[in-house]
């Protein structure tokens, strides 16, 4: 596998008036400045950061899409302009509000999280305005000095831990892969902080690189399983975010231990030890969580608000040590934390087994939980498996599919998807290609009777680029593999597991060089190929079985939702999961089907509209993250935050529901279909 080792996470470009950062994975943010000059002397930040540019400006633009924190390092930030803000203690401003913000004299430190995360600091005066839909603008009196600092979301393993294959070998390798949590306090929960871990290879001896043993934090937490490959599988996720060391040993039960602060934690032995050791890591991961962003001066979630109103004191946990805060998270009742904390929102099935030993630093980056399949599972079937019920309705549907399941190796339930190592190597090596824009490829085969140019013309609104390709020849589809894209629908036939084309047939296996990301194979008995696509250089696709119906003979039977959900930002998986909840779409993953073309800590939400008997508009909205990534999120309407993946339920008038479709930008659910931004006005008159 070819990993970037040596590239740049973040590349930076002054042209003009404007500052540019690129990261390895492609994403990229634009600000606009009057008066650049350039300087040498950059403020300092308290977090990592991969990029820094600094300059004296008289004024900023950026064209905000979500919110941006703005504190005073010096004092506290005082309103000076009541007449033109309303109360802003918390700092926060997010882009669907009409404010003027007026910043004293004082030194500033700004905070945006968007398809990278950005900081900026000043010392100065400043005033921070920000109009719905148009871009948010900071000037300044006067020339002021300002230090950008960038980070990539996109992480990748810069080293790999070679391990025996023993139970004491794999779980020497798994204790060294919270190597790359940059801090051991509660931030520990934020993206900014989690690289990617290092890679786990199979060998005849163990062997940890300098730099991995050197970076292994030292928390003084243990955590002893029995000496089964299923207990180090079902471990791995709480071992890595605790930083704690993996030790098979004769234990009959898994026990937790830190001696430094008295925790003697036993599991209830391998029966529940499935189901509880998911259920601590949702524990401590969130109240983590909410313990580092407490403030008394700032605006807290939902749902810190309602563990404070039920007696949950997280005030003395954010200074604690690791060990500490776990001893704390460990007294507090079980209610009412179960019932307020969202559910874990992405949980793997693993066979236990060496082989698949390689794929866990993958499954910890994104912060999987692991779950044992049926034949293994010690555990009665849990409520982190359920599927939705059929019968319920498409809002409850989409609540429950928000959950991100998978299973590596085969898999029966389209519910989920069927991960594939090759998948998550090909992720590693795309995280190369640095492209502008999105490209869709739409290839239709030789025998399919369909309206071409309408069903390519539907992701036009979703791309950059979208090219169409009629009854390729082999070559031809070759070339386009060979030039690639990030998504390739086609439409047509296959073969025993090849791609039916004008002259014959393709083998994906055998293809010489597949640069393409995801695809859609729309032809039945499609599941050999799409692998083969993956074996071949692809992350990850839909396909069908062949029990499912024949190639489509009609334009409607061709659904783009699954594509254009992810041309929005969701994962394939979570898109798929989306069609088969909203749309009744059939099909399997294969692959790593949590692959995004945007910043995973972003949560890529579903409107669900309802309307309700006294007129007004019920909305759903329903994220969709891979991972519970440590961040909150204030949805367009809003009053409050809100922990990731939490739905939440607003009211919309009649009157405002104009302008709530304008102002949102996601993908909206009505009565059995998706509707994209160029629709979103024939749903005016029908709801209200």
């Amino acid at each position: 596998m070819t990993v970037p080792n040596d590239a740049d996470p973040v590349s930076l470009e002054v042209t003009g008036t404007s500052l540019r950062a690129t990261d390895i994975g492609g994403n990229s943010i634009t600000f606009d400045l009057t008066g650049w000059d350039r300087l040498s002397d950059p403020h300092g930040f308290d977090e990592p950061i991969d990029a820094v540019a600094v300059g004296r400006v008289s004024a900023i633009s950026y064209d905000f899409r979500n919110m941006v924190n703005i504190d005073r390092l010096d004092e506290q930030l005082a309103d000076t302009d009541s007449a033109e803000t309303s109360d802003h203690a918390d700092c926060v401003l997010a882009a669907f509000e009409d404010k003027r913000l007026t910043l004293p004299e004082g030194e500033y430190f700004l905070q945006f999280d968007t398809t990278l995360f950005v900081r900026l600091r000043f010392d100065g005066a400043a005033t921070v305005s920000n109009r719905p839909g148009e871009c948010l603008k900071i000037s300044f009196p006067q020339p002021t000095p300002v230090t950008f600092g960038f980070k990539s979301p996109v992480d990748y393993p810069r080293h790999e831990v070679t391990v025996e294959p023993t139970t004491e070998g794999i779980a020497t390798g798994i204790s060294h892969l919270s190597a790359t949590i940059e801090t051991t306090t509660a931030d520990r929960v934020h993206r900014n902080y989690r690289g990617h871990p290092p890679l786990l290879t199979l060998g005849e001896e163990t062997h940890v690189p300098d730099p991995v043993a050197e970076q292994t934090p030292e928390t003084g937490i243990e955590l002893l399983v029995p000496d089964r490959l299923e207990a180090l599988f079902l471990a791995a996720p709480l071992a890595y975010y605790l930083g704690a060391r993996l030790r098979p040993t004769d234990v009959t039960a898994p026990l937790l231990r830190a001696p430094s602060v008295g925790i003697h934690y036993e599991f209830d032995g391998l029966t529940q030890f499935e189901r509880d050791a998911p259920a601590l890591l949702r524990r401590v991961f969130f109240l983590d969580q909410m313990a580092s962003w407490h403030d008394p001066d700032s605006l807290n979630t939902r749902e810190f608000d309602r563990l404070e109103d039920a007696g949950v004191d997280l005030d003395h946990c954010a200074d604690g040590t690791a060990a500490e805060r776990l001893a704390a998270y460990l007294e507090f009742p079980a209610a009412p934390i179960d019932d307020i904390l969202p559910e874990w929102p992405y949980v793997m099935t693993v066979e236990p087994t060496v082989s698949n030993v390689a794929s866990i630093p993958h499954l910890l980056y994104d912060l999987a939980a692991i779950v044992l399949p049926s034949e293994h599972t010690f555990a009665p079937e849990s409520d982190t498996r359920r599927t939705p019920d059929p019968e319920s309705t498409p809002v409850t549907e989409l609540s429950q599919c928000r959950t991100t399941r998978g299973v590596l190796g085969d898999i029966e339930d389209a519910r989920g998807f069927s991960a594939l190592q090759r998948g998550y190597e090909n992720r590693m090596t795309h995280l190369e290609q640095n492209r502008a824009g999105r490209t869709v490829i739409v290839v239709f085969g030789a025998e399919c009777d369909v309206d071409r140019r309408a069903i390519a013309e539907q992701y036009v609104p979703t791309s950059t680029t979208v090219r169409r390709l009629d009854a390729p020849t082999r070559d031809e589809l070759a070339a386009a593999f060979r030039s690639g894209g990030d998504f390739l629908h086609y439409v047509g036939r296959c073969e025993d597991g090849e791609l039916v084309c004008q002259d014959g047939t393709l083998e994906p296996a055998n293809l010489r060089e597949n640069d393409v990301q995801l695809f859609q194979l729309d032809a039945p008995d499609s599941r050999a190929a799409g692998v083969g696509l993956i074996e071949s250089g692809s992350i990850a696709g839909v396909v069908r079985r062949e029990s499912e119906s024949a190639a489509p003979a009609s334009p409607t039977a061709v659904s783009t939702t699954i594509g254009k959900l992810v041309l929005s930002g969701q994962s394939l998986a979570a898109a798929h999961t989306c069609a088969v909840c909203g749309e009744n779409e059939k099909g399997l993953v294969v692959g790593d089907g949590t692959h995004r073309f945007v910043a995973k800590w972003n949560p890529s939400a579903v409107y669900v509209l309802q309307a309700v008997e006294d007129g007004s508009v019920r909305v759903t909205v329903v994220p969709f993250p891979v991972d519970p990534v440590g961040t909150h999120w204030l949805p367009d309407w809003s009053d409050g935050k809100h922990l990731t993946s939490t739905p939440i339920t607003l009211e919309v008038s009649p009157d405002e529901l104009n302008e709530f479709l304008t102002v949102i930008d996601r993908p909206v659910f009505y009565d059995g279909r998706f509707y994209w931004m160029d629709e979103r006005k024939q749903l005016v008159y029908p709801v209200s």
